[in-house]
């Protein structure tokens, strides 16, 4: 099935699912989209690959379970063949196993029975960041870099493991264990006040099964992405050291306002990284990068304001790109892209972006945490208030003064 959109730049969607009722509905959910999206609609694996080999795509939605190739396998091919394709992945609440073999190769999961609406929110953002990631100015920020650091090495081996479904949680620890460095930083993180636990973890094993399999693996990649770079490094005088235990604290706070949520544990993993791309610039010219710090903080000019006029982009932007290559999924690329401007994103409910918005500034003002590097702004009540969890603010920051109180009295012990 294929129908066209009007004139004017449009987008082009494929949708792949055996199930011909499946795709009927879809059919009619998103024929109001006709203005803006060219969509073709295929009942298997084999038909969406010759669909791509015939036409140019911007967007794959596939479903997770089919006959023959399944949406992961699929989505592997797509991303090896077309690696700048938005890849978004149709999954039932009973799939959860299969769908953990898709987390390295889908942009984003839907659950369903999946509405019209709900369909084109998640294509429209995850083409919006493309469409930012993608930024001329951004490109030659990052074309000044020497070499982009390549996905961590043991992150990527646990991914592989991952995608053998035979694989054991004593397989995952024993290719964690081989890295003896990450697996010291592992278990200092699941340690610390954020997690709480009632005993000290001791083993990768310990943390693996304490933890999940899916919030080790997320909190190896920020060890290891923190580690690619040069420890003398420093930007404005903080150390990268610091600029660590910040990610961890604005990770541990986001996590802790996703209470209750599927996707809370993303938040942990974004907050963790959303200022990985000062690490970035630090490595491109750290002189050119300590005096706009500098001049930040003399005229009390956020970091990524002055950035921007700087180098044409900000360090969210440059962190976003990289995990956006690394292949993260799409709400922790977001969520590092737009951290200093959340309204940049059309959303209305309260998400990991917004999580990650509010523990950044809260561990900032909680504690005038110089991991941060420059002048921090006020946040935003109005569209905290638009969100509908203004409410929630004294909590939060009472959950902040707690959580950064814990973290010291761990690390006095």
């Amino acid at each position: 099935m294929h129908w066209a959109a009007g004139e004017g730049r449009v987008r082009r969607i494929l949708i792949v699912d055996d199930e011909p009722m499946v795709l009927s509905e879809l059919e009619n959910a998103l024929r109001h989209l006709r203005s803006k999206w060219n969509v073709d609609f295929v009942g298997s694996a084999d038909k969406a690959l010759s669909a791509l080999a015939g036409a140019p795509f911007d967007v794959v939605v596939s479903d997770i379970r089919m006959p023959g190739m399944d949406g992961p396998t699929l989505l592997k091919r797509v991303r090896t063949d077309y690696p700048r394709m938005v890849r978004i992945l149709l999954a039932g609440p009973a799939e959860l196993e299969t769908a953990m073999r898709g987390l390295s190769v889908a942009h984003q999961f839907v659950g369903k029975p999946c509405s019209g609406s709900m369909l084109e929110s998640v294509v429209d953002r995850a083409c919006d960041l493309e469409a930012l990631l993608s930024n001329e100015a951004i490109r030659g920020a990052v074309g000044g870099v020497d070499k982009l650091p390549s996905p961590p090495r043991t992150y990527m081996a646990v991914v592989r493991v991952l995608e053998d479904p035979s694989s054991s949680l004593g397989d995952v620890a024993a290719v964690i264990e081989r890295d003896i460095a990450a697996s010291a930083k592992i278990l200092q993180v699941v340690n610390s006040a954020f997690f709480a636990l009632r005993q000290d973890v001791k083993s990768v094993k310990q943390a693996l099964s304490y933890l999940g399999v899916d919030m080790v693996r997320r909190i190896l990649l920020s060890v290891e992405a923190f580690g690619m770079f040069d420890s003398k490094l420093s930007i404005g005088g903080v150390s990268i050291e610091a600029m660590q235990e910040h990610g961890v604290a604005v990770g541990g706070l986001a996590n802790a306002l996703m209470a209750g949520q599927a996707s809370r544990d993303d938040a942990f993993m974004a907050g963790m990284l959303h200022d990985v791309g000062r690490l970035m610039l630090a490595k491109q010219d750290p002189a050119r990068l300590n005096r706009v710090v500098e001049q930040a903080k003399k005229t009390a000019t956020p970091l990524h304001v002055a950035e921007r006029e700087a180098f044409g982009a900000t360090h969210a932007e440059l962190g976003a790109y990289l995990l956006g290559l690394w292949g993260l999924p799409y709400s922790i690329v977001e969520a590092a892209a737009h951290h200093h401007e959340p309204l940049r994103v059309r959303h209305s409910t309260f998400e990991v972006l917004d999580a990650v918005y509010i523990a950044d500034l809260l561990v900032q003002e909680m504690s005038g945490d110089e991991g941060a590097c420059s002048p921090h702004g006020e946040l935003d009540i109005a569209y905290l208030e638009s969100l509908g969890v203004a409410g929630n603010l004294p909590g939060w920051r009472n959950a902040a003064a707690r959580i950064l109180s814990e973290s010291l009295k761990k690390a006095a012990s």
